[in-house]
C-alpha cells in the first residue's frame, strides 16, 4: 500500500517549498529575537502613600521589584515601598488607573470606563 500523498508532484517543488517553509521560519525566528525585549519600554508608576506620579524603566521597574521581594516600587519623593503600575490615565479626569481600581466583571472592566468619571477609554 502506497502512502505516499505526491502523485507527481516533483522533487523540486516538494524542496521549493520545504526552503520557503525554513526560511520563512528563520526570518519569524530574527524578527522576534532580535526586536526589543522589552527593556526599552518605560512604564508610569503612582505612589499609594504621597500620590507621586513618575515614569520609570522596565529594567529599573525589574531591578526594583527584585531588590523589595515583590513588593512595590519604592518612591523617588517619600521613600516608601508604595509605587504601583498605572494601566492608563483617564482622558477626561487624567486620574491613573491601576489594575486593582477596576473590578473583574465590573462595567467598567467590560465596557472599558473609567473607574472614577465612567468615560469610555480608547482601545
Amino acid at each position: 500500500m502506497d502512502l505516499s500523498v505526491r502523485k507527481g508532484i516533483p522533487d523540486w517543488a516538494i524542496a521549493a517549498a520545504l526552503a520557503v517553509v525554513i526560511a520563512a521560519g528563520g526570518m519569524g525566528a530574527y524578527v522576534a529575537w532580535s526586536g526589543s525585549s522589552g527593556e526599552n519600554r518605560r512604564g508610569n508608576l503612582v505612589c499609594e502613600k504621597c500620590g507621586h506620579q513618575f515614569e520609570i524603566s522596565a529594567q529599573d521597574y525589574h531591578a526594583a521589584q527584585a531588590e523589595s521581594r515583590g513588593a512595590n516600587v519604592r518612591c523617588p519623593k517619600c521613600g516608601q515601598l508604595a509605587a504601583e503600575p498605572v494601566m492608563a490615565r483617564c482622558p477626561k479626569c487624567q486620574r491613573p488607573i491601576r489594575h486593582r481600581d477596576v473590578e473583574p466583571g465590573s462595567p467598567a472592566h467590560l465596557q472599558r470606563l473609567c473607574p472614577f468619571c465612567g468615560q469610555k477609554m480608547p482601545a
